[in-house]
């Protein structure tokens, strides 16, 4: 369900609207004052950390799985990786040799870009048709209908 859930799948890419907007509106400077970007790099870092950190609980033998935790944390992940990322990408240096100006602009990574997009479409599509096919005719059989009847 979290899957086939527009609200979850839109987050990452509002948030991505949204930081490009403000990225070109601004022209790629964001000026912020100089004793909030250590607390910016710390808050960035440490979303960062727990987005990766917080699912590895579950490789614990003793591991209680309970559907809150993971749709917390399923529900909280694209928005606070999206905005740890957001603050990396505006705070690291934009000069002509930078390396983040290397790492956006390699061709492998451009080429992934634009591709991106449509393959995960093309998964949506498969997970939902094979979801369908497989699931349904196993829970639920037209028999079920007649015998709600009689």
């Amino acid at each position: 369900m979290l899957f086939s859930s527009p609200i979850s799948r839109a987050t990452a890419y509002l948030l991505g609207l949204g930081t490009g907007l403000l990225h070109r509106s601004q022209a790629g400077v964001i000026d912020i004052a100089s004793e909030l970007k250590p607390v910016g790099w710390l808050c960035a870092m440490l979303s960062l950390v727990w987005c990766f950190w917080a699912p590895s609980v579950g490789m614990r033998s003793d591991f209680v799985y309970t559907a809150g935790d993971a749709a917390s944390y399923a529900a909280w992940c694209p928005l606070i990786l999206g905005l740890g990322l957001a603050w990396c990408i505006f705070m690291f240096p934009k000069d002509e040799n930078s390396v983040l100006r290397f790492l956006t602009t390699m061709r492998p990574v451009l080429f992934l870009s634009r591709i991106t997009f449509p393959i995960q479409l093309m998964t949506y599509v498969v997970v939902l048709y094979n979801t369908a096919s497989v699931t349904e005719p196993r829970k639920y059989h037209l028999t079920d209908l007649v015998k709600a009847y009689y």
